[in-house]
């Protein structure tokens, strides 16, 4: 759908798509503008000796966003299944084993989401110093980006794994986010802050 519709689509009173999809949305857009970076770059004289490598950053950023789109839709697939396994009969035998593996299943997207936005938060971090100086502003809003996708799926993983029975299963899940947003949300924090230093030429 277009953008526009998307943004419809989200501000409808529908479960879906959710915070998960708008997440792998933005993480996605923030992987778009490091490859724009790397490709207005790329062939630039006085970058000529980082040509190799931005042409791997922008098959790398390029894979990152097309594989983030498509958290887009596993994410609305992994809810709706939650939603129909939450709206069985209260009498159905297997109801509870549906909604567990369901809410399993709804923390999926969201921890893809987490690690291709660190993915994307560690090349942008070298880009930063591989790209022209007018492309600055667009990786710093591109880490900005990530670090709202990273908070963001999180949220999308907390908020099922308090319905999880199993409490080795919940705290390996919640583990697992909070190590990644311990490390990468300093991260592209940092990254952003710099680049905006840099911009205003500040020491």
């Amino acid at each position: 759908m277009s953008c526009v519709d998307f943004v419809h689509a989200v501000a409808a009173k529908k479960s879906v798509p959710g915070g998960g999809s708008v997440a792998a949305l933005v993480g996605a857009l923030g992987a778009s503008l490091g490859a724009m970076s790397a490709r207005f770059t790329l062939g630039k004289p006085a970058f000529a000796s980082h040509d190799e490598r931005l042409r791997q950053l922008i098959e790398k950023t390029d894979e990152l966003a097309a594989g983030l789109m498509y958290q887009v839709d596993l994410d609305v697939r992994a809810v709706e299944l939650l939603m129909g396994a939450w709206g069985l009969p209260k009498g159905d035998s297997n109801r509870a084993l549906q909604i567990q593996a369901a809410t399993r299943g709804a923390c999926t997207a969201p921890l893809a989401i987490m690690e291709l936005s660190c993915t994307t938060i560690e090349l942008l971090e070298e880009l930063s110093n591989k790209c022209s100086a007018m492309l600055l502003s667009d990786v710093g809003c591109a880490a900005f980006l990530c670090e709202a996708a990273l908070q963001a799926a999180s949220l999308n993983v907390y908020v099922n794994t308090v319905y999880l029975a199993d409490q080795q299963q919940r705290t390996e899940l919640e583990n697992t986010c909070n190590e990644l947003c311990e490390q990468w949300i300093p991260r592209a924090q940092a990254l952003a802050h710099t680049i905006q230093k840099r911009i205003r030429k500040e020491n």
